[in-house]
């Protein structure tokens, strides 16, 4: 997997993003190597209704997505950087595995977007910008693609943060025994 940055976080160093990028992927898409990965700090304004988003760029020989970037709000707390990643690494996984179509396809009257995902149909505003997809936070938490990346980034952080703790135990034996 390749990793690449644009911009800089005022809290995440890139070393530290990349590895939680690849904790994150190593449990969510082991199998695929051949994805790149651009982490775009700063590119969202503060008039968004989001802290992160993921669009893909590329798609490989078999039409299915190989190249992203995620766009980060930076200014957010360490962990809540971190826990976004997880977040947008779910929806990397979505697309990778095909249940989240890589085409947003725009209805004839230009009014509605539609997004597939799981073989289904779901039709909502299009106003031009993502922020418009949904009415509010409450509507996007419950769509089925966001549903599961919620589900995912937890539990992707409290395996992170597992890592963590047993590495400080481990450090910490260590210290006392010598």
């Amino acid at each position: 997997m390749k990793i690449s940055f644009k911009g800089k976080s005022s809290v995440l160093t890139q070393n530290e993003c990349k590895d939680a990028i690849t904790f994150f992927a190593s449990r969510l898409i082991p199998k695929y190597k051949n994805i790149s990965i651009c982490i775009h700090f700063n590119t969202i304004v503060a008039t968004d209704k989001f802290d992160a988003q993921c669009q893909l760029t590329g798609l490989n020989k078999k039409k299915r997505p190989s190249k992203f970037n995620i766009h980060l709000k930076d200014g957010l707390d360490k962990f809540v950087s971190i826990m976004m990643l997880a977040h947008e690494l779910t929806h990397v996984y979505q697309f990778v595995r095909g249940d989240l179509q890589p085409c947003q396809y725009i209805s004839a009257d230009n009014k509605k977007i539609i997004i597939i995902y799981k073989n289904k149909r779901y039709e909502m505003p299009a106003n031009g910008t993502v922020n418009d997809l949904v009415k509010d936070r409450k509507t996007y938490k419950n769509l089925p693609w966001e549903k599961e990346a919620y589900k995912t980034q937890f539990k992707l952080i409290d395996a992170y943060v597992d890592r963590f703790s047993k590495q400080i135990k481990n450090e910490l034996r260590g210290f006392y025994l010598d």
